[in-house]
């Protein structure tokens, strides 16, 4: 089914949820943190060109020890959209067309960079997606995978879940 609804709606209904739970977040052309905004600018980008790369959402967390994870959410319209997977189970990132068209895909292209090219080896990565149902009610999916030089920067899913808890 074609979903009648624009990304936009799809961020704005989990960025409110965010900003409903007091987190810190930067939207796709504001400043994080130099190291993070220099990675992401100088990858190579969703479209095979250098650079420009611009995660729908990013926010830094903190652990009770002090550690500070970058957490880099891309969203898209349709459940069929969440990822695409290759034939060993991890998000296939080898084709263009999927990091650009599926939201796990893109959030873990964006991770790749900053894994590279900062000092951060443990990346939290969300693609969350959404389309109307026949009602016409916004329904929403969200997937957690955790991005480390521990997994090769290939992504290993913590979570699938339906609202934002953290």
């Amino acid at each position: 089914m074609k979903s009648n609804i624009s990304e936009a709606t799809i961020a704005g209904s989990f960025n409110s949820e965010l900003n409903n739970m007091g987190h810190n977040f930067w939207l796709e052309n504001e400043w994080l943190n130099e190291s993070i905004n220099s990675a992401l600018e100088e990858y190579l980008s969703k479209n095979g060109k250098n650079g420009g790369n611009r995660p729908d959402c990013k926010m830094l967390l903190e652990d009770e020890l002090g550690n500070s994870y970058p957490i880099l959410i891309e969203y898209k319209v349709g459940f069929n959209k969440m990822v695409k997977l290759d034939s060993n189970g991890y998000p296939d990132l080898t084709q263009l067309n999927n990091v650009k068209n599926y939201a796990v895909n893109g959030a873990i292209h964006y991770a790749r960079a900053v894994r590279l090219l900062t000092y951060y080896t443990d990346i939290i990565v969300i693609g969350a997606v959404g389309e109307k149902n026949t009602n016409g009610k916004l329904e929403r999916e969200v997937q957690v995978w955790w991005v480390s030089d521990a997994n090769y920067g290939k992504g290993k899913l913590i979570k699938n879940i339906m609202i934002l808890v953290f």
